[in-house]
């Protein structure tokens, strides 16, 4: 019985229901949102979409862990590689969204000015979460994945932590994306090694982003 709830689980939680239940969510908030000025429309609609796959995402991480996530795996070993990638080109789709609206702060009239920037925060923040959360999901699948237990060391090595929990990943994956280092985490593989060299460059570009961001608020609010 257990087995047939965790696999109803899997079926409901895993990549593809994800994306599936993500684009549901920006479809319903597309057409509930009407009457918007475009740029705030379109932040509201990712931000929907972006809360939809983070709490779907969360669920499963409390669903799944230790041994359970190799079967997770294994469910997902075509579609994880293609779910990363989507949602870290979306991400990167939403950044420029918000510059675009920050360009057209000017042009809104003042009583919307304050929803443009909670907006602004929120659709930044969201991103920034399902971009970290991605890259857990796919260090937790990388690691699982790769994994030989006749091997010398795992592929990532967690200290005091033989199998590691994807809050274990979620952990490495927050450090990186706020520093750009791995702190107290060991890579020994060199494929998750060249993984973390992305997710520190996008980071990197979330982080500088922050900066410019910051500045055109103040500027769109002081126009």
């Amino acid at each position: 019985m257990e087995n047939k709830h965790s696999n109803l689980r899997l079926l409901l939680l895993n990549a593809k229901s994800r994306l599936i239940c993500s684009i549901a969510a920006a479809i319903i908030a597309f057409i509930l949102l009407e009457g918007h000025s475009p740029s705030i429309r379109f932040l509201m609609v990712w931000s929907a979409a972006s809360v939809t796959y983070l709490a779907l995402a969360f669920l499963m991480m409390q669903s799944f862990n230790g041994k359970k996530i190799a079967n997770v795996v294994k469910y997902e070993d075509d579609s994880q590689l293609m779910m990363y990638v989507i949602t870290s080109l979306s991400c990167l789709i939403s950044l420029a969204a918000i510059f675009l609206h920050i360009g057209e702060m000017g042009e809104i009239p003042l009583k919307d000015r304050t929803l443009g920037v909670t907006m602004t925060g929120a659709t930044f923040f969201a991103s920034w979460m399902v971009l970290q959360t991605a890259y857990a999901l796919h260090y937790a699948h990388a690691y699982y994945a790769n994994f030989n237990e006749a091997a010398q060391f795992p592929p990532l090595i967690f200290v005091g932590t033989p199998q590691p929990s994807y809050s274990d990943f979620f952990h490495f994956s927050l450090v990186i994306g706020m520093t750009c280092q791995t702190a107290d985490i060991v890579i020994v593989e060199s494929k998750i090694r060249n993984l973390v060299t992305a997710h520190s460059l996008l980071s990197f570009v979330f982080n500088a982003t922050l900066l410019g961001l910051t500045m055109g608020l103040v500027g769109g609010l002081l126009g």
